[in-house]
């Protein structure tokens, strides 16, 4: 997300001109709808994560890979993908 705001940041430095004030309002706007799509999108994707990790009881692997306690023999060998 900062990376989006440095790039915002960039355009609105651009010198504006009368034939140049439209492009870096276009691309400024560009910049702004797509940081707030991006955040939608992480947000449906936490959801989905913290529904399904409901959804399984809380079984599974801890994030450092060793079994959660009660987890399932088959839980343990499953491997992390980051």
């Amino acid at each position: 997300m900062s990376e989006l705001e440095r790039i915002r940041g960039l355009a609105l430095a651009v010198p504006l001109t009368l034939e140049s004030n439209g492009a870096v309002n276009s691309v400024v706007d560009a910049l702004w709808r797509f940081e707030q799509e991006l955040r939608y999108v992480l947000r449906l994707q936490a959801q989905a994560q913290s529904a399904f990790a409901a959804r399984s009881g809380g079984h599974g692997v801890e994030a450092d890979g060793a079994p959660r306690s009660g987890a399932s023999p088959v839980a343990s060998t499953l491997i992390l993908v980051n």
